[in-house]
């Protein structure tokens, strides 16, 4: 008889050592390093496809911490993809850190943490889901198409929008027949909350910043690092609404007031507000208690370039102006406090101030479990994407057709194979030979039509449009790149600005030098679309083509890809950012412009460029003179003159009439369908100029790109194309050299003077 006794003392014994190893593992864990908190975005809420905070606090174990936090989350394929940053925690010390996420998809569990050790460069703790850590209030995702208003202080009125009829997706009777509203998201942040970005793409997913200037402790957060990436947000296109009265004298002297397109000099007193509320559209009054009220005074106004949107009698109430390419509104009122706080329209007054368009029915609903196919296009970057498909000597093969033929082949292999076996031949066990049979012939014949098809050629679609404001020496890109391999494949990536005033460069493997001064963020591109390669998606957890996903680089930045996967005949899409210094003056175009009237520009544009600037439009205002045509190298143009070439017309019917010729909203059909990207990208640079209500398809994901209004501000523009890159595209380790085809588009904002003025501008 066997010893019963001796196998369980041996079970036993066996059990012990795994519990001791388990725990070994556990206590060796929690040596190095703890994650006490994780805050995600502003007030728990993050927008697919854009960057966005997080605020990790940690805490050293026994042995400290010094390695590599990796933050993980899946692009819209679900691939996962790593951001790096150096982390050093003493043993038992807290440490609050930023860092920096892009998520392409609406799942709850958001992005992972990994902690690396820095010299074994193995796992030193167990990984942190951030959906699991948060359980009990998991981030919030919010879709492209809706607002996000960020608040600072306590300005009164910004959190009645959500109830406005046309801005809350969430209440049936602001519906959008037909669609859903968009929706705003008013999160409000206290100076004592501490969680303002450090880099201006922290703001990515905002679209205004308002900042209630009576909040003394925000105020003095703002005037360090906190407020000079505000700063750089506003720059690249951001839009900032400061409210600033009582606390005039503290705004001057902090870093605000050299954004500010006027000149704060005191306190004045007005009664009423009637030009106020005529400003709105609403049809209540301002209710004064104690007559009269003390607002802000404005004054250098046109000498900043700022233009009054509202005022009294007396004096300016609401005033906007430029700063580089974003814009600075200026509120001359307590919106914190009596009569202001008071005042049953503030909502609409904000809705107003803010330049927040209502949704229509072309807003398709954002559904909580994501179709395989989705017929429709709820953003004009869907088309962008699907532009960047289309490469010249590939043939898309439309997704029905593929359906079809993997219906075909499992009804070759299962039921074709049996009747063909047992009523031809009538030898069932000949499957052992038919079945590999067929699958061998049917994958050769697969291969050999995709090889046909697609071709053994890198081939490369990249659209550059490359900003340039004359005033203030300024420029700013967007690339969009798509890759189709002809090989599975891991590429790094990286994009560098060139200057269009640069010399041709003769050999398309050397590195351009990006101007001094100039950043670039590089990252996946995806449609804001369910289904497939969409970020609209929510529970599918992608299709994970990537492999073992890929990483951003360098360490605590985004300026390239590394180790990207892209399979055999597919293709993946990417999208850069870049700022940096204007080429020096003369280089691109000499301007001599003036107001002629109130809607009417004249003068003249040189090309200095050498290349010429084709399919040129000047755009000022309302109107475009869009029979500008070629401006050759060195060729002088003149602008309001009596000839045909001149004529000028509404720049909403003018964009219209382009946008008519766009295929069908249908982003899985019609996939051979030419786009013509011209158009489109114009499209988007203007999309606002659209007749309200008159919006064909919401232009959300690219609304930075979007200046129509820098054109109300009264400043003119040219817009035309160029033989030239805005950026190179730089594949590392490549065994191909790439077939890029090459989009160009150069918008340049021109100085003007006013009618009757002496100064010359260039």
């Amino acid at each position: 008889m066997r010893d019963r006794s001796g196998w369980a003392g041996r079970l036993t014994g066996a059990l012990v050592v795994l519990l001791t190893i388990a725990a070994g593992s556990a206590s060796a864990a929690s040596r190095a390093v703890d994650v006490e908190n994780v805050r995600v975005g502003f007030q728990e809420r993050y927008k697919v496809g854009t960057w966005t905070p997080m605020w990790i606090q940690l805490r050293g174990g026994v042995d400290g911490f010094d390695g590599y936090l990796e933050v993980i989350a899946q692009d819209e394929d679900g691939t996962p993809t790593t951001i790096r940053q150096r982390v050093q925690v003493a043993p038992g010390a807290t440490q609050r850190l930023t860092s920096y996420v892009r998520v392409g998809s609406m799942d709850s569990d958001f992005a992972t943490l990994r902690f690396i050790d820095g010299k074994s460069f193995r796992k030193a703790t167990n990984d942190v889901v951030i959906g699991n850590l948060l359980s009990a209030k998991p981030p919030e995702s919010l879709s492209q198409e809706d607002y996000q208003v960020l608040t600072l202080g306590s300005p009164s009125g910004v959190d009645q929008i959500p109830g406005l009829p046309g801005f809350n997706a969430n209440k049936t009777n602001n519906a959008v027949p037909g669609g859903r509203a968009r929706e705003v998201i008013v999160p409000r942040l206290q100076a004592i909350d501490d969680l303002l970005p450090g880099r201006w793409y922290g703001y990515d997913a905002v679209d205004v910043v308002v900042v209630d200037t009576n909040d003394k402790a925000m105020l003095s957060t703002l005037s360090g690092s906190r407020g000079e990436a505000l700063k750089q947000w506003v720059m690249r296109g951001g839009h900032l609404v400061v409210a600033v009265s009582a606390n005039w004298q503290a705004v001057n002297e902090g870093l605000l007031a050299e954004m500010l397109p006027l000149k704060l000099t005191g306190r004045t007193q007005v009664s009423p507000f009637d030009a106020l509320e005529s400003y709105t559209g609403g049809s209540q009054q301002v209710p004064f208690e104690n007559l009269p009220a003390q607002v802000a005074k404005f004054e250098e106004i046109d000498a900043r370039g700022g233009k009054v949107l509202s005022s009294t009698l007396s004096t300016p109430l609401v005033v906007r102006g430029a700063y580089g390419f974003g814009r600075v509104t200026v509120i001359g009122l307590d919106v914190d406090a009596p009569p202001f706080s008071g005042w049953p329209d503030r909502g609409l007054f904000f809705v107003r101030t803010l330049d927040l368009r209502t949704s229509n029915s072309a807003v398709g609903p954002t559904a909580a479990g994501a179709r395989i196919i989705s017929n429709n296009v709820s953003d004009l970057s869907t088309l962008v994407r699907r532009s960047l498909d289309q490469f010249k000597g590939v043939t898309l093969i439309p997704f029905g057709w593929v359906a079809g033929f993997i219906v075909l082949y499992i009804l070759l292999i299962g039921p074709g194979d049996y009747f063909f076996l047992k009523k031809v031949l009538k030898r069932m066990e000949l499957t052992w030979i038919t079945f590999p049979t067929i699958v061998v012939t049917v994958s050769l014949l697969a291969y050999y039509a995709a090889y046909v098809v697609k071709g053994t050629d890198l081939r490369v679609n990249k659209i550059d449009v490359v900003d340039i404001d004359l005033e203030t020496k300024a420029a700013r890109g967007t690339s969009w790149v798509n890759l189709f391999s002809p090989q599975n494949r891991d590429y790094s990536i990286s994009v560098v600005p060139v200057s269009p005033t640069s010399p041709a460069s003769t050999d398309p493997k050397a590195v351009p030098t990006p101007p001094p001064g100039s950043d670039v963020v590089l990252s996946w591109f995806a449609a804001p679309e369910t289904g497939l390669r969409g970020m609209n998606t929510r529970g599918q957890g992608g299709m994970g083509f990537g492999g073992g996903g890929y990483s951003y680089a360098p360490v605590g930045r985004a300026d390239e890809l590394e180790d990207v996967r892209v399979g055999i005949w597919s293709t993946k899409g990417f999208v850069a950012r870049w700022f940096g210094p204007a080429p020096s003056a003369g280089t691109v175009v000499d301007v001599d412009l003036q107001t002629v009237g109130t809607d009417r520009v004249a003068g003249t544009i040189t090309n200095r460029l050498a290349v010429p600037l084709n399919d040129a439009i000047v755009v000022f205002g309302k109107e475009v003179y869009y029979k500008v045509g070629t401006i050759a190298p060195g060729e002088t143009f003149e602008i309001g003159n009596a000839s045909d070439r001149s004529l000028n017309r509404s720049l909403a019917s003018y964009l219209q009439e382009k946008a008519r010729k766009l295929p069908v909203l249908n982003y899985y059909g019609n996939a051979n369908e030419n786009i013509n990207r011209v158009d489109l990208i114009r499209e988007i640079l203007f999309h606002d100029s659209e007749v309200p209500g008159q919006e064909s398809i919401p232009s959300r994901t690219h609304h930075d790109l979007d200046l129509t209004g820098q054109l109300a501000l009264g400043r003119p523009m040219l817009v035309a194309t160029i033989d030239r890159p805005g950026t190179q595209l730089v594949l590392k380790d490549s065994a191909y050299e790439a077939k890029i085809e090459q989009t160009t588009l150069l918008r340049v904002i021109m100085p003007i003077k006013k009618e009757g003025d002496a100064s010359k501008p260039k």
